[in-house]
């Protein structure tokens, strides 16, 4: 499909989520559009993770939030990587278990997925907090190579923030390596990790925290935000999901095909971190400097305050004001 097609189709699931429902008729006047093209764009929609339910001779987005119907959702979707839904009302993480099922030699495209997790991590192991109304997911991939760990966060980061984009109308940003923030709050965090064994890359598990519809302690609440504050209301967490991940299926399939700047390219459109004045810390090291690009191995380049040019592939980074 091409993009002004897209963005046409899109425009219809927008006009939904805003109106709620719609008949096929008011559908056809809106857009000028005969019914069965309007049936044939919905059906592209649902292909595209833009999930429209059809009840009582009305369109309508799925208003529930229940995650166990994610899978007969799925099965309408149309992308790269062949998702199979592991579905837990409750659990300790998620990442432990996908961790667990791809040593048992679980094919990629197996996705776990919890409504709510007692003992979420982030990077460095740090505690995420993580109850029920968030998106919290972690996705096995088996990736031919070392060379593209890196990637996969930059390429699930930018599938966040289009996806937020698509569905609520709502523009976010990405800050390198792994945080997707809005109005410099965040509101995503992403966690790859990698087996590796005799410098062969066993598997790799992508973890996704999302603040959907979730309540927020008051102690996050001045460095983060969910969507369910800034839309007003509860939003449509079932199409977010799959909107996120059909798009990360087509950003998965550049990594795996090597179009190595294409990824770049989507990451880099929304950078809130290139040109920004930075201080990086990494394990013992703290320096300061301005963030100036991505190189093609994902890592960030970084203009010192001694003038040399260093590449970083991890660390905490934290945007300066002055």
């Amino acid at each position: 499909m091409n993009e002004k097609a897209l963005n046409y189709e899109v425009s219809i699931f927008k006009y939904l989520a805003e109106k709620g429902e719609a008949s096929i008729d008011e559908l056809s006047d809106v857009f000028s559009l005969p019914p069965s093209n309007i049936i044939e764009k919905i059906k592209k929609l649902n292909e595209i993770g833009l999930f429209i339910n059809s009840e009582d001779n009305k369109f309508k987005i799925p208003s529930s939030s229940d995650f166990s119907l994610i899978a007969l959702y799925l099965k309408r979707m149309n992308t790269f990587i062949n998702y199979n839904m592991i579905f837990y009302e409750e659990c300790d993480g998620s990442q432990e278990i996908a961790e667990e099922i791809a040593k048992n030699g679980a094919e990629e495209g197996n996705l776990v997925l919890c409504e709510e997790i007692k003992n979420a991590r982030g990077r460095f192991g740090r505690k995420w907090h993580a109850p029920k109304g968030g998106i919290w997911f972690s996705l096995i991939l088996r990736p031919p190579s070392l060379e593209w760990i890196n990637l996969i966060s930059l390429a699930m980061g930018a599938s966040v923030s289009i996806a937020i984009e698509d569905v609520l109308n709502i523009k976010s940003g990405l800050k390198w390596p792994n945080d997707v923030l809005i109005n410099e709050k965040k509101i995503c965090g992403i966690l790859s990790e990698a087996k590796i064994t005799d410098d062969r890359l066993d598997y790799v598990i992508v973890g996704v925290g999302l603040n959907a519809n979730n309540e927020l302690p008051n102690e996050l609440k001045a460095q983060a935000i969910s969507l369910k504050q800034i839309y007003g209301r509860n939003i449509p967490a079932l199409p977010l999901l799959g909107r996120i991940l059909y798009l990360f299926g087509w950003e998965y399939k550049k990594i795996i095909e090597g179009r190595v700047e294409a990824i770049i390219s989507d990451w880099k459109l929304r950078s809130l971190t290139i040109g920004r004045k930075v201080r990086i810390e990494n394990r013992d090291e703290i320096v300061y400097g301005t963030a100036v690009d991505i190189d093609t191995d994902g890592s960030l380049v970084v203009n010192l305050e001694n003038g040399k040019i260093e590449k970083f592939y991890a660390g905490d980074v934290f945007h300066l004001r002055f």
